[in-house]
């Protein structure tokens, strides 16, 4: 997590790394009773594949937590940030009224969370969660030609988009 405050502004991302899943995932089938649920099914869908519907979720669990603060959820929406899918929140706090903006996405294995949170009465704080941006692992930006998501391109369900 990377965060800065600035008087009673709050800027923050942070990242969880999901590339170790699989294989989590894997050594759990591989200890679990008969017949529980990590070990019947479809090696895609569930048994050894239920990892993947961890990773699918992720965003969307994420969002459930800020959502689950004392707040008011003002907005809730798909985006994109250079192609790459997310859930975007507005949030109003029922304490102080302060109003903070979220932009929540998964890729290349990674879950990313950028919230801004500001005052009452300052300017919104949605420039801040538009501004992510994608590097590779040579550190060039990525942006993709056709939307990326996470739970197809990710998981390989269909190639990564061109870029």
């Amino acid at each position: 997590m990377y965060s800065i405050d600035r008087g009673r502004e709050r800027y923050a991302v942070t990242v969880a790394d999901y590339s170790g899943i699989e294989s989590m995932g894997t050594e759990r089938a591989r200890g679990c009773p008969p017949g529980s649920e990590t070990c019947l099914g479809t090696p895609g869908l569930s048994g050894v594949g239920l990892w993947k519907h961890d990773t699918r979720g992720a965003p969307l669990y994420a969002a459930s937590e800020f959502i689950k603060r004392n707040v008011t959820l003002t907005e809730m929406y798909w985006n994109q940030q250079d192609l790459v899918s997310g859930i975007v929140l507005q949030l109003t706090s029922n304490v102080d009224q302060s109003r903070t903006y979220a932009y929540i996405a998964m890729h290349a294995m990674k879950l990313y969370i950028a919230e801004s949170t500001v005052p009452r009465g300052a300017p919104e704080p949605a420039m801040f969660v538009q501004a992510i941006g994608w590097l590779d692992p040579d550190g060039k930006s990525i942006r993709y030609r056709t939307v990326y998501q996470h739970e197809i391109h990710g998981l390989k369900e269909a190639p990564v988009p061109a870029r």
